[in-house]
């Protein structure tokens, strides 16, 4: 079988992406740069209200920065999720005018936002992870940070597909989603500890994926354990979101090109 067309495919996506990016920021004095300034600012105000107003600190941890490291380790894999879903649900229907006069792969559009919101993550990943190895010259268990990542990619594109397609044919899906990603923000140990809640009520963490994924970026990072049953949970998460994500996206595909 040949790997052309996947090459092909890959090449114009990321084609894609880098046009969604520029096109975002067009005509702005600091360009790119707000795709980093932007979640800095809010970060910035999550770890001034939490982390110095509230004074929140971790169980396992002394120290002011302690809940620093913490809150990063979840919150920049959620700034990209919550940015990838909140572009991806209108990326199809925002471009009817133009799949109505080309020919383009429908999965480009969802696709290349979860791309894109990868760029302020991997900015932080790339200042945070020497700031870790510096505190601590024994990382806890930094060689599952690839598999969480791909767990992660897999979950938010999973998601943005079917989301995309979804959207185009039910238009209440785009107001919905806004109130659904606070849901998981609020309920997904981003701002605060799995150990501060009662044990009976840590298992529902589990029924969220962007708790499952904050708690094992945090183990993974900070060597913070995470719930029992928590690393099965992603593993579900993961193939669920990624294998009836296409599959859904799929059953929809022709649908949504009729509709156009």
């Amino acid at each position: 079988m040949s790997l052309t067309p996947y090459r092909r495919y890959f090449a114009l996506l990321l084609f894609w992406s880098a046009r969604d990016l520029r096109n975002r920021y067009a005509g702005s004095v600091f360009g790119l740069l707000w795709a980093v300034v932007q979640p800095l600012a809010t970060i910035a105000l999550f770890y001034g209200v939490f982390g110095l107003i509230l004074a929140i600190r971790l169980p396992e941890a002394s120290g002011k920065t302690s809940y620093f490291f913490f809150l990063l380790s979840g919150l920049l894999p959620w700034l990209a999720i919550q940015e990838a879903w909140a572009r991806s649900v209108t990326a199809i229907s925002g471009n009817e005018l133009l799949l109505q006069k080309q020919t383009f792969p429908l999965s480009l559009f969802p696709l290349a936002p979860v791309l894109t919101a990868l760029v302020p993550q991997l900015v932080g990943f790339a200042l945070l992870l020497p700031l870790l190895a510096w505190r601590a010259p024994t990382p806890p268990a930094w060689e599952l940070l690839p598999w969480v990542f791909f767990c992660q990619l897999t979950i938010t594109a999973g998601v943005a597909l079917p989301l995309a397609a979804l959207n185009h044919l039910i238009r209440d899906l785009a107001a919905a989603v806004p109130i659904v990603l606070q849901i998981l923000f609020y309920t997904g140990a981003i701002l605060f500890p799995a150990e501060t809640l009662d044990e009976p009520y840590r298992a529902w963490l589990l029924a969220n994926p962007i708790a499952c994924l904050a708690m094992a970026y945090q183990e993974t990072l900070l060597g913070l354990p995470a719930p029992a049953g928590t690393w099965a949970a992603l593993f579900a998460w993961t193939v669920a979101s990624g294998l009836g994500g296409v599959w859904l996206f799929r059953f929809l595909h022709p649908i949504v090109l009729e509709s156009l």
